[in-house]
């Protein structure tokens, strides 16, 4: 057992109902949240497993009453902990603790999607911007207080923001942002029935990688997660550029998922099918990590059987996956799109084999 990260979602609270939102597929089987004690509970189960690091999200996770006191326990254990917020519904007591030595987290992302409130809001809704400029203030603020938090704006490529994004990118840089991750739309929640208004063509999405790469920000600071490992190599041989190539797709065997009621999964992704009414051909139950220990639940067959399934390899039938040389060492691609006859082509890498075959293995 190697696991060392955790993606937990605290909440579904969410004051928001953004078009693009995968947390969206959750609405439609809400459960009972945990509460403080118990999320106590779960995070001592997780760090006696070996977990110390945490990526906390959800819905908006400035509306969990349990977040301030798990971010204290989580730091008093020595754990990393990011936090992934809106920062919409952020409270002075929040931005108090954020700011403590004893409680400050070590990443907080935040959602930016327009250099202006006109941008942002059309994506995220009627005042919505408040949140980029909670998230400023705030950094102004622990970075006076001389704490090491890093911070990363999260800005969606699509269709929507297009016109203004590499502004959004610039715009970032300017106030002080340490990190910029660019991410692509996923296809569930609200984002699966305004797919095709959402999704930018493959020629669209290459122009708009060199436009960033036209600004000047420096690469290092640039996370260009919508790239494929393949469509990086394109823009770095293109343009003599160095961006890195970063892992893609499938997480499982490095992080696991932990749910707003306690359930642990390999990936979020079952869970969002599951409780959108779909149904998965792995069946996992008795995965609650209130009711049972790490141990069990990760020996469990629905664990062993997700284990095989990625050991098989299933990505391999696709094209060009099966002739992709990052396949297994820079690129996962989910397999559990295709275990529910869902399978879709990759538009990006095929569109970058199709153009430059060199790319690929013999």
């Amino acid at each position: 057992m190697n696991i060392r990260s955790v993606r937990w979602d605290l909440t579904q609270r969410c004051t928001q109902n953004c078009m693009h939102c995968y947390a969206a597929a959750y609405r439609f089987g809400l459960s009972q949240e945990i509460n403080t004690y118990q999320a106590d509970v779960l995070a001592d189960r997780l760090i006696n497993a070996g977990v110390n690091e945490f990526s906390i999200t959800g819905g908006d996770i400035m509306l969990s009453p349990n977040l301030d006191r798990l971010l204290m326990h989580l730091r008093g254990a020595g754990c990393w902990v990011e936090l992934v917020s809106n920062m919409i519904n952020i409270t002075p007591e929040l931005a108090d603790c954020f700011c403590d030595l004893s409680s400050y987290p070590d990443r907080i992302c935040c959602a930016v999607n327009g250099p202006s409130p006109e941008g942002h809001e059309s994506l995220y809704g009627n005042g919505s911007y408040i949140g980029v400029g909670n998230m400023v203030n705030l950094m102004r603020r622990i970075r006076k207080a001389g704490l090491p938090t890093e911070f990363t704006a999260n800005i969606m490529v699509m269709k929507l923001t297009r016109s203004w994004f590499s502004q959004t990118v610039s715009w970032c840089h300017s106030v002080g942002f340490d990190h910029i991750y660019m991410s692509k739309v996923v296809p569930v929640g609200n984002a699966v029935p305004n797919w095709d208004s959402l999704v930018l063509s493959p020629e669209e999405t290459l122009a708009l990688a060199e436009e960033v790469i036209a600004t000047d920000v420096p690469t290092k600071k640039l996370h260009f997660a919508f790239l494929t490992p393949l469509g990086i190599d394109l823009v770095n041989k293109k343009h003599g550029t160095d961006i890195e190539k970063q892992f893609s797709g499938c997480a499982y065997g490095y992080e696991l998922y932990l749910d707003n009621t306690g359930r642990l999964y390999p990936c979020q992704c079952i869970s969002e099918i599951e409780r959108s009414g779909g149904t998965y051909p792995i069946t996992f139950s008795g995965n609650n990590l209130l009711d049972m220990n790490f141990e069990s639940i990760y020996d469990s067959p629905g664990f062993a059987i997700e284990q095989e399934k990625v050991n098989q390899g299933l990505y391999l039938n696709y094209e060009p996956c099966n002739r992709c040389k990052y396949v297994r060492s820079f690129c996962m691609p989910c397999h559990r799109y295709y275990l529910r006859g869902e399978s879709k082509p990759f538009p990006l890498c095929s569109y970058i084999a199709n153009k430059n075959p060199i790319l690929l293995s013999a």
